[in-house]
């Protein structure tokens, strides 16, 4: 936040309390400026904890679900993904991202009726192409969630009658009415779908990140 003009004698208001303190002197009470610091490094820390954690079970997943349509006569290997899901959907229900948990619910409903299915989940080609199209907005989503966590909630929304969590880049009214309710700045949305715009569908998803 160095563009704040007040952090310049922020700045220079820490350089005399170190001098100080490294002069001989007692160290001063934090300000409370410092603690509203230390309390946003902290749940900056936290988030960074939470979205590996959503990465991992998510990668999990993914490989499963890869592995399964690879093999699609093999449905057991589906076994631990609802779980893993699950979990996943406590996650992202106690981040206040609605859209996702809903999202996570129906993928979680796809894999228990592909193992259901058992030998026929081939004939399944629908709950293949949601499941797909679900993990990689998903992936976009929980990504976005590490660097914007307020963006990554604007950004997307739950479509229940197509089952899929869709990103509202190109929908220009949407994306600014999602941002004035989550406190979002206009200006970073458009920045973020300027970015998705330029990007080429063939690029690998850490570039985009």
């Amino acid at each position: 936040a160095f563009d704040h003009p007040e952090q310049v004698e922020r700045v220079q208001r820490l350089a005399q309390r170190i001098a100080a303190v490294q002069g001989g002197g007692a160290p001063e009470p934090l300000e409370s400026w410092m603690e509203e610091l230390y309390r946003r490094v902290s749940d900056r820390q936290t988030m960074g904890s939470v979205v590996q954690e959503l990465r991992g079970a998510l990668s999990e997943s993914e490989k499963l679900i890869d592995q399964f349509f690879r093999n699609p006569s093999d449905p057991g290997v589906l076994m631990p993904v609802p779980g893993q899901l699950q979990a996943m959907r406590g996650v992202l229900s106690v981040l206040g991202i609605d859209q996702a948990t809903q999202a996570v619910l129906r993928m979680r409903d796809d894999v228990d009726a592909l193992v259901a299915a058992g030998a026929d989940a081939p004939r399944e080609q629908p709950l293949f192409e949601r499941l797909a199209g679900n993990l990689s907005a998903l992936s976009f989503l929980i990504d976005l969630l590490g660097v914007q966590p307020q963006v990554a909630k604007a950004m997307f929304r739950f479509n229940a009658s197509a089952g899929l969590l869709e990103s509202t880049m190109g929908r220009p009214s949407s994306v600014l009415e999602a941002a004035a309710a989550t406190r979002v700045e206009p200006a970073l949305i458009e920045d973020v779908q300027q970015l998705a715009e330029g990007a080429s569908g063939a690029m690998p998803l850490a570039e985009v990140a």
